[in-house]
């Protein structure tokens, strides 16, 4: 087997460690204090899914830099797709933290029927 699928994503880590091992104090004591969510924190070009501590959960693209690939069409298409797993991996409450490329992503995330994820800009 080779190092992407064993060290790369979704399907390479369990939410339970992210949430347990990959998950700084800040993030949780800001996002989720119980240590019930995955937190995310997903950036773009190609789109790293990260942990909070910086942990690589997946990598996505390259994707080109332009107008058509915004943080929010990236993260429409790992939805409409299921990139990597992506829908089955996040949970209901999850976090997802991403910055201001991601604008158009509220809506998207509000609209997504099978997980309630909060956005959070920065």
């Amino acid at each position: 087997m080779s190092f992407v699928p064993l060290n790369i994503g979704f399907q390479h880590v369990s939410r339970d460690v992210i949430i347990e091992q990959q998950t700084t104090a800040l993030a949780q004591q800001l996002f989720d204090p119980e240590r019930k969510h995955g937190s995310l924190v997903l950036d773009v070009k190609p789109m790293m899914v990260v942990s909070t501590t910086g942990y690589i959960v997946s990598i996505l693209g390259p994707y080109l830099a332009d107008d058509r690939n915004s943080g929010a069409n990236i993260l429409k298409h790992m939805i409409s797709r299921n990139t990597n797993d992506f829908k089955n991996w996040i949970r209901d409450g999850d976090i997802v933290v991403v910055d201001r490329g991601f604008c158009d992503a509220g809506p998207l995330l509000a609209g997504w029927t099978e997980v309630s994820a909060t956005l959070v800009r920065y």
